[in-house]
């Protein structure tokens, strides 16, 4: 059987939970993401462009694709 697989633990801030997200953009080595985020994370509605032309655009939840949205 498999060893279990540990999810890595972001280091960036998560910012105040209890705050409204704020608009903001983020720049990456692959690409940039613009939209709501609290603290140095996205978290809300944004869009993540890549350097490859491909594009994430929907909902995310504290830097981690969350619910609906379109690739």
């Amino acid at each position: 059987m498999p060893a279990p697989v540990q999810a890595e633990k972001s280091t960036a801030p998560q910012g105040d939970l209890s705050a409204k997200p704020t608009r903001k953009e983020f720049n990456y080595d692959d690409g940039v993401y613009v939209g709501e985020a609290i603290g140095n994370r996205p978290h809300g509605y944004g869009t993540r462009f890549y350097t490859n032309g491909r594009k994430y655009e929907g909902n995310w939840n504290l830097g981690n694709m969350h619910g609906s949205g379109t690739f």
